[in-house]
């Protein structure tokens, strides 16, 4: 699962052509674009974060680089990745502890069913409540990264796709 930004015609380079990201990078680097360039409107935002064809005009496209170049300029962009990067390691240390309760309720469901690889799907229903219990506290802080690279790829798009749809 991805989001693919298609030029919507008169790219000026092969970087203005195309742009792919997955959905963990994409979700990231469209909610910094929203949030900090002040060049979407308000109308557009949520659909950012679809693959709808959404269409941003070349001029808005020009608007979010030259934001952007700004943003890295005056270390906005690098505050916002040394921020993501804290809460990653913030939500790996917690997911340590998860994976170990979800493998100490897996020890104990093996030992009581006699059966070994059930998905918690399988578990007796008290165990697969404690599953879900246990999941809802994984912290999925550590599956988004933002990148300085990511940004700059998408400014070259952005610069070089004369308008673009979020597909």
């Amino acid at each position: 699962m991805g989001f693919d930004l298609y030029s919507t015609g008169n790219h000026t380079s092969e970087k203005g052509e195309y742009f792919r990201n997955n959905v963990w990078h994409w979700r990231r680097l469209a909610d910094f674009v929203v949030e900090q360039t002040g060049v979407i409107e308000e109308q557009d935002k949520e659909h950012w974060q679809f693959n709808n064809g959404h269409e941003v005009s070349g001029e808005v496209a020009k608007q979010i680089a030259q934001q952007l170049k700004h943003l890295i300029k005056d270390g906005t962009v690098a505050k916002a990745i040394k921020e993501v990067e804290e809460e990653e390691k913030k939500a790996e240390r917690n997911n340590v502890q998860i994976q170990k309760l979800h493998e100490m309720l897996r020890d104990k469901v093996e030992k009581e069913t006699g059966k070994t690889n059930l998905a918690p799907i399988d578990y007796p229903e008290a165990d697969h409540d404690t599953w879900e219990w246990i999941q809802k506290r994984y912290d999925y802080g550590s599956s988004y990264p933002f990148t300085m690279e990511n940004v700059e790829e998408f400014i070259q798009f952005c610069e070089d796709s004369n308008g673009f749809t979020i597909g």
